[in-house]
């Protein structure tokens, strides 16, 4: 079901109020084209991550049946979904904002991966 702004608003409140912050990634309005399809797209996930679809699951699965199309958007991935993530530093690294995105990313994943539970993404 669609989530219209009461209902946007409503779920990141209570992601908020209930969620534990365990890091961010940051990036300039003007690179959200890239972030969406450099970085998020099938092909460096799944390069990096081995899943093709983690962009997707981070900020484009619905949650609690509601989804969203627009910003705000979210995301998530089950204890058992980050067990399965390769983790490990790439053998050659990126000096663009796309390495400091995945290596940042790298580091979310691995301590919610060691915090043993379900992560929840929004994107802002």
């Amino acid at each position: 079901m669609p989530a219209d702004e009461n209902g946007r608003i409503c779920t990141i409140a209570l992601i908020q109020a209930h969620g534990t912050t365990i890091g961010s990634l940051d990036h300039a309005s003007a690179s959200a084209q890239a972030f969406h399809r450099s970085f998020l797209g099938r092909k460096m996930t799944r390069e990096q991550f081995g899943d093709e679809d983690l962009g997707a699951k981070l900020i484009g699965r619905p949650l609690c049946n509601l989804a969203c199309d627009d910003i705000p958007a979210w995301g998530w991935l089950s204890h058992e979904e980050l067990r399965r993530l390769r983790l490990n530093p790439p053998e050659e690294t990126r000096e663009d904002a796309i390495g400091e995105w995945l290596e940042d990313l790298r580091d979310l994943l691995t301590d919610a991966r060691v915090a043993g539970q379900d992560l929840v993404t929004v994107y802002v």
